[in-house]
């Protein structure tokens, strides 16, 4: 059977589950037995795909969650800022120097003219020391 949720008006977990004598597993319905002034608890029996069934609350998991990966990528943004706010202009200006060299490399070795020069490890680590100093620009 699958698992209950907690209660959607107490919040408790004081549940049991019935079904009829000759009811499939799946006609299974729940109760909650937390509410005394209730003859029949919170809720009056339901089945537990109804039971479990939450829409405003999966929707606000999925708003909670979209909105930690946003705090995430913002507290990220925000150190590389401060980062940034720390570094010298003649600093800032050899990253700007560095991006546009890279650029150039990149173009270069898609058109095949610089894979005779340099190595590809030696891009893939300008790259890597690029991704750790900027930010996406999305």
């Amino acid at each position: 059977m699958e698992k209950l949720k907690d209660c959607p008006f107490c919040g408790k977990h004081n549940l049991w589950t019935y079904r009829g004598t000759f009811a499939p597993e799946e006609y299974r319905h729940v109760k909650c037995a937390e509410d005394p002034k209730e003859d029949d608890g919170c809720v009056s029996g339901v089945s537990v795909s109804t039971w479990n069934k939450r829409p405003i609350e999966d929707a606000l998991t999925a708003t909670i969650a979209q909105k930690d990966a946003e705090i995430e990528r913002l507290t990220q943004e925000n150190a590389w800022l401060t980062e940034k706010a720390l570094m010298t202009p003649d600093e800032l200006e050899l990253m700007e120097k560095l991006k546009l060299l890279y650029e150039a490399c990149m173009k270069a070795d898609l058109e095949g003219e610089l894979s005779e020069y340099i190595d590809g490890s030696i891009l893939d680590n300008v790259s890597e020391t690029l991704k750790t100093l900027e930010v996406n620009d999305d």
